[in-house]
């Protein structure tokens, strides 16, 4: 952890650095190239150079332009401010030069940037992939919402079309049906009528007289019912004697 001396002296060091800015960048050059170049004119720490959309570079590659990347814009910080002030204003609009450079037509175009800090550049391309990613992710939402709801009403279509198919040949079987009713009893009534067979003539067989049976004498049946409860009586009597036998 830095004491506040260090603080102090790391301020006062970047206070002294000076940023210039590249609004174009020669086609397929690269930072080291950047900073090969400018650094013959002083001290430099950072360089940073903006890629182009890779949407771009898919097209020209796939029409069969050069595949190599290109940058669009570019910053490059000096360790003095004063040094990038001149290097600014004396090389923009200038030719980039050199016997056999394949940059030798082209332009510088740059500027220094007053009271910008390379700190600030990083906070704003910090901010600015922050913006991309929640726009990113504002798009995937809304692309999943329309998604869901295609899906939904897609859904929605297909059961009401196969319901409406089950109602469509659901129908002309009930009427098929309803129809074919009558029909079918008639034929049923007539097959029934020609599958039975002729009436077989009845057969008559001569029967037996039965028996007379012979009835007991009423005076016979009342003496042997009568001497049978009598018996049944003696019988209970000697298993439940009656109170006045034990007085």
């Amino acid at each position: 952890m830095m004491n506040p001396e260090e603080v102090a002296a790391f301020n006062a060091e970047q206070e002294k650095r000076g940023v210039v800015y590249l609004s174009r960048i020669p086609p397929f050059m690269k930072p080291e190239k950047i900073r090969f170049l400018l650094s013959q004119f002083g001290e430099i720490d950072h360089v940073y150079l903006t890629p182009e959309n890779p949407a771009v570079r898919n097209a020209r590659k796939e029409a069969g332009g050069n595949r190599k990347l290109k940058y669009t814009e570019g910053w490059v910080e000096f360790l003095d401010k004063k040094l990038a002030r001149r290097v600014a204003e004396s090389l923009n609009n200038t030719a980039i030069g050199g016997k056999k450079a394949f940059y030798k037509h082209d332009l510088w175009n740059i500027k220094y940037l007053p009271r910008f800090k390379w700190h600030h550049l990083t906070e704003r391309l910090a901010a600015e992939k922050q913006e991309r990613q929640q726009r990113l992710e504002a798009r995937m939402r809304q692309a999943t919402k329309e998604i869901e709801h295609h899906q939904t009403r897609a859904d929605m279509a297909r059961n009401m079309l196969q319901r409406q198919k089950r109602l469509a040949t659901k129908q002309p079987k009930e009427a098929g049906e309803g129809a074919s009713a009558p029909a079918a009893e008639a034929t049923a009534t007539a097959t029934q009528g020609a599958a039975l067979p002729a009436k077989r003539p009845e057969r008559t067989f001569r029967q037996r007289r039965a028996r007379e049976e012979k009835l007991l004498d009423p005076a016979l049946l009342g003496m042997v019912m009568g001497g049978a409860k009598a018996e049944k009586q003696q019988k209970k009597a000697r298993l439940d004697p009656s109170p006045q036998e034990d007085q």
